[in-house]
């Protein structure tokens, strides 16, 4: 709120102003009474007469001054400012994660066809993977459970890097590495790290991507990790599919 905000008048001052407030509501004229002059008075002078017109006259009502006060937005609290954010992006439309697919094809654009039922694989089917397995494009024997729980083998979602002066300090020309490429920003990503962790999330060149190697086929893989305005994280699921590695999006 902004405005001009009167200063404090003393008491002797309150009680000739409220006084002089009565005898212009009593003169009965049309004009309104000019503005008395308030003189300012020491605490000294006739303290007696100062304290009966203070208790015979209440002092002037708030709203009988004359305030031009200009209102503005109150700004809001930080908690009440993040509330209304939160709810504002609730209210934002999700974008489908899987825009390529209409929900009711029979077949993939490259001619597969997609099994619709209500199915679930045998055994680790059971656990709560929150899947819907209805929809796939693969039957159920050609999986197979290579450890017990997802994320068994933990992929990498910050990696860190060494320049190349600082890898040759500990490694040698013989450590094979896979080597990624994007928009000039290049990357190696050396197999014994893939080895442990299979799946690495990253971003190179700005664009989302999740480098995969699978130890039993021997095979990198680079994928886009961007599925229309979603980017999506990979990590290892524990099946296998023809001795390979099964991946799994942790957003759906």
């Amino acid at each position: 709120m902004l405005g001009r905000v009167p200063a404090p008048i003393r008491p002797a001052a309150a009680a000739l102003a409220a006084l002089a407030l009565v005898l212009s509501a009593c003169g009965g004229g049309e004009e309104p009474a000019p503005a008395p002059v308030v003189q300012r008075q020491t605490a000294a002078e006739a303290p007696d007469q100062q304290q009966a017109e203070e208790r015979r006259q209440p002092a002037p009502e708030p709203q009988e001054q004359s305030l031009q006060v200009q209102e503005e937005p109150a700004e809001p609290e930080p908690q009440q400012q993040q509330e209304q954010e939160r709810e504002q992006e609730q209210e934002r439309p999700i974008p489908p994660l899987f825009t390529y697919l209409p929900p009711d094809a029979t077949e993939t654009p490259e001619g597969i066809p997609i099994i619709r039922d209500l199915g679930s694989p045998p055994g680790f089917g059971s656990l709560e993977w929150r899947t819907l397995w209805g929809i796939r494009i693969i039957e159920f024997e050609e999986l197979l459970s290579g450890c017990p729980w997802r994320d068994c083998i933990p992929s990498i979602e910050d990696p860190r890097f060494e320049t190349i002066e600082e890898a040759a300090a500990t490694s040698t020309d013989a450590i094979p590495i896979v080597h990624v490429e994007l928009n000039g920003d290049a990357r190696g990503y050396p197999l014994d790290v893939l080895t442990r962790h299979e799946i690495v999330n990253d971003v190179i060149g700005g664009e989302p991507v999740a480098v995969t190697f699978c130890p039993l086929c021997n095979t990198a893989i680079a994928f886009k990790r961007t599925v229309g305005e979603a980017v999506l994280e990979f990590g290892v699921s524990g099946l296998l599919r023809n001795s390979d590695l099964v991946m799994y999006d942790r957003a759906t």
